[in-house]
């Protein structure tokens, strides 16, 4: 029996990682039976392996060239390692950036939405769900997130954190870069945010500043038990 697929969409800085290494074992305790896999992108295509082709090929690190050229097959290697652990029948936890799933995708000689294309992909069988840090009392939506005041603390929030992983080295300061603009956060949370609203059964998940990984891991799990319960 194959496991499920539960894509957990946020951006870098947003807080995937530290949550993730609590919700794997609540679902384990509270919900679930079949082990938890938590996957990472960056083992199908590491930060060390992206600096190697900018340095072989002379593309500037994750400009839309090398996106072309290396990110995306470095993405369908990690979506097909995710498939392979759910056929075998663990049920698989899938974080990455996914912000953009309205973008179009080849399927045979049509495209089709990436959100749809996935659902093909794991034949039906995977929940996206959106990780996404916005204040507190403020409806953020795609038409205000540019210009709503209130982001600017998140803004700064995400910053912070892409300040901390500068310490894992070089390389990663290197795939940071193009992410440290003042708009950065707000840019990447729109495409999330005009892909919820495409797609309605995608289950946004509300994080606000302040909030702590176990927290966050609690939100995660509660939106689960209500997929779950649908």
């Amino acid at each position: 029996m194959s496991g499920f697929v539960l894509l957990l969409s946020g951006a870098p800085g947003v807080g995937k990682t530290e949550a993730l290494k609590q919700l794997a074992s609540l679902l384990q305790e509270r919900i679930l039976i079949t082990p938890v896999l938590v996957e990472d992108n960056e083992w199908a295509f590491s930060p060390a392996m992206r600096a190697l082709c900018a340095n072989k090929s002379g593309m500037t690190i994750n400009s839309p060239e090398f996106a072309k050229s290396f990110n995306r097959q470095g993405q369908i290697d990690y979506q097909k390692a995710c498939r392979q652990r759910a056929a075998q029948g663990f049920d698989v936890i899938m974080p990455g950036p996914f912000e953009d799933l309205t973008a179009q995708v080849p399927l045979g000689e049509e495209s089709v939405p990436l959100y749809r294309k996935l659902e093909l992909d794991f034949d039906n069988r995977i929940q996206v769900f959106q990780l996404i840090l916005v204040p507190r009392d403020v409806e953020i939506t795609s038409q205000n997130v540019m210009e709503e005041p209130a982001m600017e603390e998140v803004e700064q929030i995400i910053q912070g954190r892409l300040d901390a992983r500068a310490s894992r080295g070089d390389d990663q300061v290197r795939l940071d870069a193009d992410k440290r603009g003042p708009f950065y956060y707000r840019e990447r949370l729109r495409k999330q945010l005009i892909s919820s609203e495409m797609f309605p059964e995608i289950t946004k998940v509300l994080t606000h500043p302040g909030e702590t990984p176990t927290q966050v891991a609690e939100k995660l799990l509660e939106a689960f038990q209500v997929e779950l319960q649908a």
